[in-house]
Order: C-alpha cells, then sequence, then structure tokens
C-alpha cells in the first residue's frame, strides 16, 4: 500500500486514477463543482446527484479492454449502474463521499440501497495532523 498524493483522485473497479470512461467523466464533473464553489464546501447532495448518479454510458470504442463481453461492458461503464442482467437486476449499491478539509475536519456521507429503498448516513470526525515529517 502507497501513500496517496494530495489531490484530486477518482477510484472506479480498477486501480486509483486509472483512465476509465466513468472515472474521466466522474472527475471532470467534480472538477466543475470544485471550479463552482471555489473554496467552499461542496454539499455532498449535490456531488452524489451530479456526480455520482450519471449514467451516461460510455462509446464503445472507449470501453476497456477487462475481457468481459462488449455488451455487458456497456453497460457496467456509466458511473451509476443500473441494468438487467441473466439472473436479475444488476447495479449500484452505494455511493460514497469522503471529504477531507485542511483543518483536519472530515466527513463520510453514504447513500445506500436497502431492500430497494434509498437512505443514507453521514459521520463527521477529525483526523489529527502528523507534525513528525
Amino acid at each position: 500500500m502507497g501513500q496517496v498524493s494530495p489531490g484530486l483522485h477518482c477510484l472506479s473497479n480498477a486501480n486509483l486514477d486509472s483512465p476509465w470512461p466513468k472515472a474521466l467523466l466522474g472527475r471532470q464533473k467534480l472538477e466543475n463543482l470544485l471550479l463552482e464553489y471555489q473554496d467552499q464546501p461542496i454539499p455532498e447532495d449535490r456531488i452524489i446527484n451530479e456526480v455520482l448518479n450519471d449514467r451516461t454510458q460510455a462509446e464503445v470504442w472507449a470501453l476497456p479492454k477487462t475481457g468481459m463481453a462488449i455488451e455487458w461492458e456497456h453497460k457496467l461503464s456509466s458511473i451509476f449502474v443500473d441494468c438487467e442482467h441473466g439472473d436479475g437486476h444488476y447495479g449500484t449499491r452505494s455511493m460514497t463521499v469522503i471529504s477531507v478539509y485542511k483543518t483536519g475536519e472530515a466527513n463520510f456521507y453514504e447513500k445506500y440501497l436497502v431492500d430497494g429503498v434509498w437512505k443514507d448516513h453521514n459521520f463527521a470526525f477529525h483526523i489529527p495532523s502528523d507534525n513528525t515529517h
């Protein structure tokens, strides 16, 4: 495990900052929100609704080569996945926003699906600074 550098990072089903279409789209949408809010906190519901709930599917030519059938890969190419599968319904079950501020204040917000109903919870905490470096 390595240290993550400061800045904006995107994580999908591959490695951190892998250039998958859904990760690139999510990063672009988050950068737009950061520009809009400047130095103000972005409300978690805006990130959930405008970034993590995006159902835009990638162009077929841009799909990563994972070894899956191209039709299935295309269904999985959106940030928010919602599709039928041979075994039933398949898709996103939770969305999480973790915000960490220079002050050490942090917030964990999650929206998750339970028995077909979306619920959410929020947990604020403080990360002590490490001044030993």
